[in-house]
């Protein structure tokens, strides 16, 4: 006995580097390991060729098939985005900079041709009251300055600005893009992961011959439609990974996901979702992520949605 498995051990040795190195692994030789471990194993190229060769494609003795390792399944998900609509509110640090800047450019600006000619009409209106100037013989304009002024001020007090509070505000309708105006929405979809019900990017499986960005392109199409979209860059712009319940796994084999997020913005209409291919889905803020989002994916998530608001602030 002892000496039949010092024999397959010196086999195994022969063995161990490119089984370790592959994506095949021997039961059968499994509990020699420790075996192994205890004597040389010197193995020239051309030998690792053929153990390569082997192990790749050939039986074990007594009939066994050689296990392969579990993989993992590439994803392509879209962050798809509804920019902000309307201006958002400033804070207390920008009004107070912004009625600088204002001041700065009031005490610095020169006179406007409305503010010339209301200066003028004063200075004649003065001149006709102390009689210097005959009211016969100045023919000025029917309609002066001040009175542009009026009609101007009586024209502003009827101007209303509308309610940037929409009725899905009001109700709460997280359904639709048209609510939250001033701040960026995120499109969210619920599907299944085994048992469980996930909120999560639209994404797909990507399939062999296209780009990870095609397939994120797919994924927002397949959600929806009618809205002009433009995706940014060809590379992701996140990455996440997760492992699927033991149900998921013994039906696809896989261990899990991998997903790579790419980002996209809605630049005109309103994205009408497919109903028969989406259950649920939420147009939510930042703020909002963490109420549907799980911690880790939330995480992965923020690192660039923070950082496109940094930059989008900077440029602004």
């Amino acid at each position: 006995m002892a000496t039949s498995l010092v024999k397959h051990a010196k086999l195994f040795c022969r063995l161990h580097t490119e089984i370790y190195s592959s994506n095949v692994i021997f039961e059968s030789i499994k509990p020699l390991r420790k075996i192994c471990h205890n004597y040389p194993c010197p193995v020239s190229v051309n030998q690792t060729l053929a153990i390569r060769k082997f192990s790749s494609h050939a039986k074990l003795e007594h009939g066994e098939e050689p296990v392969l390792r579990p993989s993992w399944k590439l994803m392509g998900a879209v962050c798809l985005e509804r920019p902000p609509i309307v201006a958002t509110e400033m804070n207390a640090i920008e009004q107070n900079y912004k009625d600088m800047v204002q001041s700065l450019e009031f005490e610095n600006s020169v006179l406007s041709d409305h503010e010339i000619q209301l200066k003028s009409e004063r200075q004649k209106m003065e001149q006709k009251q102390r009689g210097e100037i005959d009211e016969d013989e100045d023919s000025g304009n029917l309609l002066t300055a001040q009175d542009i002024e009026d009609l101007a001020a009586e024209e502003l007090n009827k101007f209303t600005t509308a309610n940037i509070t929409t009725e899905a505000d009001k109700i709460g309708d997280k359904s639709t893009s048209h609510r939250k105006l001033s701040e960026n929405l995120i499109l969210l979809i619920r599907k299944d992961v085994g048992k469980q019900k996930v909120w999560m990017l639209p994404h797909m499986e990507h399939v062999e011959g296209e780009s990870l960005r095609q397939t994120a392109e797919r994924a927002a199409l397949q959600v929806g439609s009618g809205a002009k979209v433009t995706f940014f860059g060809n590379a992701p712009i996140g990455f996440y990974k997760y492992k699927f319940p033991k149900e998921v796994k013994v039906q696809t084999g896989a261990i899990g996901a991998k997903v790579f997020f790419f980002r996209a913005k809605v630049l005109q209409g309103q994205v009408s979702i497919h109903k028969e291919a989406v259950d649920e889905h939420v147009w939510v803020s930042k703020e909002e992520m963490k109420d549907y989002l799980v911690p880790a994916y939330l995480e992965s998530l923020l690192k660039f949605i923070s950082l496109d608001d940094v930059l989008y602030s900077l440029s602004h």
